[in-house]
């Protein structure tokens, strides 16, 4: 449920604040997100295999931008555990989750795995400096426009016809990350000093 209920606070977020942005005076922030992404972060290994719980993960991941929870690549890791729970007959199992079946689940599993590898268009560059807040406002919205890039994202699908992806990355991310996308943005209003450890 929480999964669910983050990913709505972000969709009705766009729907009711989208606004805000127009006059890139900074977006306003979500304590609630905050507060349910930190959450996620230290609850990450509870998730197990459920097809539905995955198909949470992945509506978290594609509005969030986030590519990583609690450092795990939620695509990657959640996908070799759905695929290692695949039955001799092509569905997913779901028999420790009392009220599902297997359609359902199969139906979710198809869902997380096909948009989950949708393509990446953009990568935004966390350079959060530690006591320093110009690039987050908040714990991992992003910069003083989170949703600029979301915002650019959903409207460049709309007009390829077609579901795409953005990410967050940071200097840590290796190389195979920073290349998902042609794209690396940043925004922000500080000067951009990498230290050497970042420029490796």
């Amino acid at each position: 449920m929480t999964a669910a209920g983050i990913a709505s606070l972000f969709i009705v977020g766009d729907y009711l604040h989208s606004a805000e942005a127009i006059g890139c005076l900074g977006n306003a922030v979500d304590p609630w997100i905050d507060k349910g992404i930190a959450w996620l972060d230290k609850n990450y290994d509870r998730i197990g295999t459920a097809p539905m719980r995955c198909m949470g993960i992945e509506r978290i991941g594609a509005a969030s931008g986030y590519k990583y929870f609690a450092s795990h690549d939620w695509y990657v890791g959640l996908a070799q555990r759905l695929l290692i729970a695949l039955g001799d007959d092509g569905s997913f199992n779901c028999t420790n989750y009392p009220g599902a079946n297997h359609l359902d689940a199969t139906c979710f599993g198809l869902l997380f795995l096909a948009r989950g590898r949708a393509p990446v268009m953009m990568n935004k560059l966390d350079y959060h400096i530690p006591r320093r807040r110009e690039w987050s406002r908040s714990r991992r919205t992003g910069t003083k426009r989170p949703r600029d890039v979301a915002n650019l994202t959903a409207f460049a699908g709309r007009q390829a016809e077609t579901f795409l992806q953005w990410q967050i990355v940071n200097f840590k991310a290796s190389p195979e990350d920073l290349h998902d996308a042609p794209v690396l943005y940043l925004s922000g209003n500080i000067e951009l000093k990498p230290t050497a450890d970042d420029a490796k």
